[in-house]
């Protein structure tokens, strides 16, 4: 199975316009006088009366170089006429007589056109002409030029210190010591697909959760924007490892049965994300965003591992991790939600495996950056004091989950 790139920006436009202008031509053609799309908006602005050109340039969303170029050619054409105005340096342009038959003829059709795109916006869940209008503004806030100098400065700045990505420091201790899914997870959502061809993995760090949909999906692409995470991932031929971000997915449209999200989707800009979700997803596909909040210990020392997380280290976890600690149930989320039966990772850690684990944590990682471990290090002496040598003890970790229909 092959996957196409994304389009870029430029291309992704001009390849909606061509789908819609293309058909509308079609149309056009059939008409008894002639007729371009470019005319519209034109038309309907001189539909409320004569209008300087000047008045006509600011009224609509386009350059004065392409509103005079479609004036030339409706002028051509019959549809306006032009005079001079009581300032000789303003011309006034008015519908002609077969400009204002065109309108009559155009108007029902205006109408269906409004109406299929309303629902477009419906079927694909997203304000089309309001989202291309705040664009709009803020290009013309910030030119695209601008925009991409500063991207690419930043790009070069991150690509020299990528101290900021919280997941691209000490990939092999993150594979070494996050847990693993269990087959119960991976089982649960595919048989609520109703294809299992593709699953894409997106924020899969090192593999864990791909390993698992391996085994129950033909293909799984996995993505994630720490490309060392992916050198220490696990490998099976059915994966497909790929530098991405969550708010520009490198595959192409509705390729997906399954998009999930594990431990992941708080760090995302969702309303980009899931747009993306959309693009790709197949018809009825499913989105799942996976978390495993704080683990507990089946043991007694359990009090002491609550009170070193709640307490002692709990100011050191950023601001994005606090829908991890309520399982996702504030995160916005606009699908219609499955309820997925209560499912949880356990493991048997000795006293050495945990450290490991929590020296993973991002708050572990600003504790360091802040030359505050102390804090840590006592937390782990009185953790240790009920620990024996050589011994595990039994770790678990609830998986919240909020699973939707696309």
């Amino acid at each position: 199975m092959s996957y196409q790139r994304s389009p870029g920006l430029g291309e992704a436009l001009r390849q909606l316009l061509e789908m819609t202008d293309a058909d509308m031509d079609d149309w056009y053609k059939q008409l008894p006088f002639p007729y371009r799309a470019r005319y519209t908006p034109i038309l309907r602005e001189l539909a409320s009366g004569p209008k300087i050109v000047s008045a006509l340039t600011e009224n609509l969303a386009l350059t004065q170089g392409a509103v005079s170029q479609s004036l030339r050619l409706m002028l051509d054409d019959g549809l306006i006429e032009k005079q001079s105005g009581e300032d000789a340096r303003q011309s006034v342009i008015s519908l002609s007589r077969q400009g204002e038959q065109a309108l009559e003829v155009l108007q029902p059709h205006w109408l269906g056109v409004l109406s299929a795109v309303g629902q477009l916006e419906k079927e694909i869940r997203i304000p089309l002409r309001d989202t291309l209008r705040k664009a709009r503004i803020a290009l013309a806030e910030q030119s695209f030029a601008q925009r991409v100098e500063q991207s690419k400065k930043i790009a070069g700045e991150t690509t020299a210190v990528n101290t900021e990505n919280p997941f691209s420091i000490a990939s092999e201790d993150y594979r070494n010591y996050r847990p693993s899914y269990p087959d119960q997870l991976g089982e649960t959502l595919a048989n609520l697909c109703q294809q299992r061809d593709v699953v894409i993995d997106v924020g899969c760090g090192s593999g864990q959760l791909s390993e698992v949909l391996a085994k129950y999906f033909k293909q799984v692409i996995a993505l994630d924007n720490s490309a060392e995470q992916i050198s220490s991932a696990f490998s099976r031929n059915n994966i497909q490892y790929q530098l991405g971000s969550a708010e520009r997915l490198s595959v192409g449209d509705r390729c997906a049965d399954l998009i999930v999200a594990a431990q992941a989707a708080h760090w995302f800009d969702l309303e980009r994300f899931y747009q993306e979700v959309r693009r790709v997803a197949k018809p009825h596909a499913l989105l799942a965003l996976i978390s495993y909040g704080v683990p507990y210990i089946d043991d007694p020392v359990n009090a002491v591992f609550q009170q070193g997380y709640w307490q002692d280290c709990f100011g050191f976890w950023p601001e994005q991790r606090r829908p991890v600690e309520d399982g996702y149930s504030n995160l916005y989320f606009p699908f219609d939600e499955i309820v997925l039966p209560n499912v949880s990772i356990e493991m048997s850690m000795s006293f050495e495996a945990l450290l490991g684990y929590i020296s993973t944590w991002s708050a572990y990682k600003a504790a360091a950056k802040r030359n505050e471990l102390a804090i840590f290090h006592d937390w782990f002496k009185r953790l240790g004091q009920h620990w024996n040598a050589g011994e595990e003890k039994k770790i678990v970790w609830p998986i919240a989950a909020r699973v939707g229909t696309l």
